[in-house]
This record gives structure tokens, C-alpha cells and sequence, in this order.
């Protein structure tokens, strides 16, 4: 299929190298908080700097192995999208072997288990590789500047991305720039997006009486941002995908308050992809 015919007639090819674009400004992000400023303070050494951009290329390698095993040709297509996205929401502390044999044995099992149900595969990658972190006492969403230090950052720092979150995660003044630059240069799913991320804040301002903290958690609205509107998993109807990033929004601010604050909306995010999917099915077979 060469093209998506979802609000335009944008080729596939163009809509991918378009979202990477837009990506360049979260790396670029990423490499001065938990690289530069963190080799200026003596805490890493000068090729720890690009550790994001080691995953992105790392994350290339497999899916081109991947793809030469399981498709027998290399193309460009909305998986690469999700290869990319992967790196960023890492926590800064990932062990690069362990990221590399977790998404090679991830992307098997979703290749599989795709077959099966939609789903949104991004989360289902990123959470794989986690629940390894978790298991070789890998997983600290911290860099080591956060970890060793008492910071106390204002609204326009947290704002700006001096917060805790994945490598290349944290900026929310980007992500929101970011929605603009997709909504008039891709087939973006912003309605997915506004309507996931107005629930979230409100809910969760509501759960810690409106502490900025709690709001301004990069992680959880830039997965909003970049993965809740996915292309294929999610609703296409305008009032549907309105709905959807609703209770999508509403359930990451329950998990990023009760089970885990760095994750608690990818968990989000793939369950309702699999609940709303599962439903389609259903329908389908009656």
C-alpha cells in the first residue's frame, strides 16, 4: 500500500521521513541533557554523550536484521517509526547489550503475536525491554546528576524538559511544538492527542492537588504526543479517536499515579490499544 488515505493523500514514504523530522529536535535534546551536561559535571565520559543516538542506530541494525529474516527485504515503512520512537522513552541509565538482545527478541514475538490482534506495537516493544531492565536492576529513570543531587527546578524548567524521563523524553515545550509541526505536515492523529492529554492533566492535577510536578511529567505527555496516536491500532472517526485518547489520558494518570510513574501511560496506552482492538474483532465476526 503506498498510500494512507486518512484526511490526505500524503505517500506513506513521505509521512515517515516527515515524522523524523520532527524527531531531531527530542534527540538533539536528549544529547545536551543527559550527555553534555552531564560530561560537564565529570560524570560520564565524552562518548557517553551520544548514548541516544547509539540506540537509534543499534535499533536500525536489528529491524534491518529482522527484516532480512522474517520479510526478505528492507523497506521503508510505519514500523521504522516505531524502531525510532523506542530509544527515546529508555531510561538514560539503559545498558546497551541488554537493549539490544531485548529488541531483537521483542520485535520476534511481536511479529507473532501481531498476527494475532492489533495492538499498539511501540508500547508492547518499549515495555518488553523494560520488564528486562526491571529484572537485571537496570531500570533508574535517573541520570546520574539526578540521582546524586536534591534538584529543585521551576515551572519553565519542567516545562522546558530539566525533568525526569527517558533519554530523549523529557521536553514538553518540544512535544507540544511537535503536535503542530505533525498536525500540518503529516497525517497526524492530533484529536487522539489534545483530548488524551487535556484527561491526563486534569485527572491527575485532581489526584495531587494540581502540583505542577505531577502534571509536567515528560514522559507521560510525550507518549501521548508520540505514541498514543498511532496509525494503525487506533480509531479513524473523528469522535471515536476523541474518545479514545479521552480514556487513554484518564487511565495513564490512574497508572502513573498508582503503578509507575515513568510508564504508567505506555501501560495505558497498550492496553486500550488491545481492549479497543479486541472489540473491533469481535464486531467483525458477528
Amino acid at each position: 500500500m503506498n498510500r494512507i488515505y486518512i484526511n490526505s493523500k500524503i505517500t506513506i514514504d513521505k509521512y515517515i521521513l516527515r515524522y523524523i523530522y520532527g524527531l531531531i529536535p527530542l534527540i538533539m535534546y536528549g544529547i545536551y541533557k543527559n550527555g553534555i551536561l552531564l560530561y560537564n559535571l565529570n560524570l560520564i565520559n565524552f562518548l557517553e554523550i551520544f548514548k541516544i543516538l547509539y540506540l537509534l542506530i543499534i535499533s536500525l541494525i536489528i529491524y534491518t536484521i529482522y527484516c532480512l529474516i522474517f520479510k526478505k527485504k528492507i523497506k521503508l515503512n510505519l514500523e521504522v517509526l516505531n524502531i525510532l520512537i523506542i530509544p527515546l522513552f529508555m531510561p538514560p541509565s539503559v545498558n546497551i547489550l541488554i537493549y539490544t538482545i531485548t529488541l531483537f527478541i521483542g520485535l520476534i514475538l511481536n511479529h507473532y503475536l501481531s498476527k494475532v490482534l492489533k495492538y499498539n506495537n511501540t508500547t508492547f516493544m518499549i515495555l518488553f525491554i523494560l520488564l528486562f531492565l526491571i529484572i537485571f536492576k537496570n531500570y533508574n529513570y535517573l541520570n546520574l546528576a539526578e540521582a546524586t543531587k536534591s534538584y529543585s527546578f521551576s515551572f519553565l524548567d519542567l516545562l522546558f524538559g530539566r525533568n525526569t524521563a527517558g533519554i530523549a523524553s523529557s521536553s514538553i515545550i518540544i512535544g507540544l511544538l511537535l503536535i503542530i509541526y505533525f498536525s500540518i505536515f503529516t497525517i497526524y492523529k492530533k484529536e487522539i492527542t489534545l483530548s488524551s492529554i487535556i484527561s491526563f492533566i486534569l485527572l491527575i492535577g485532581l489526584l495531587n492537588n494540581f502540583n505542577i510536578v505531577n502534571i509536567l511529567n515528560g514522559n507521560a505527555i510525550l507518549s501521548l504526543i508520540l505514541i498514543a496516536p498511532d496509525m494503525l491500532s487506533t480509531p479513524i472517526k473523528r469522535n471515536k479517536k476523541i474518545i479514545y485518547g479521552i480514556i487513554i489520558g484518564l487511565l495513564s494518570a490512574i497508572f502513573t499515579q498508582y503503578i509507575d510513574i515513568y510508564c504508567g501511560s505506555i501501560i495505558s496506552i497498550l492496553l486500550i490499544s488491545i481492549i479497543y482492538n479486541l472489540i473491533r474483532k469481535i464486531d467483525k465476526l458477528k
